[in-house]
């Protein structure tokens, strides 16, 4: 199955409004084919741009679990990460 990709359009709905937003689909045909199902006049579609400071798979918290130890206090009040600094 292919990947859902976000497209940003623009264009006309039946009322003659300018319309703009996003939609997500497998390709920019598909896009278009629900864009006329739903009475826009699509003027351009086009695939929306990853942010330039995307790299690959969002941070994730819990893959830094095993490098960094829990911050917290213990039972009477001491910080646990205090003796490590």
């Amino acid at each position: 199955m292919a990947e859902d990709l976000i497209f940003e359009w623009s264009g006309t709905d039946r009322a003659g409004k300018k319309v703009s937003g996003e939609t997500r689909g497998a390709s920019l045909a598909s896009v278009k084919a629900i864009l006329r199902k739903q009475g826009i006049n699509a003027k351009s579609v086009k695939k929306q741009s990853k942010s330039l400071f995307s790299f690959g798979e969002k941070n994730n918290p819990r893959r830094y679990r095993a490098f960094y130890p829990p911050i917290g206090n213990d039972d009477e009040g001491r910080s646990t990460f205090g003796s490590v600094l």
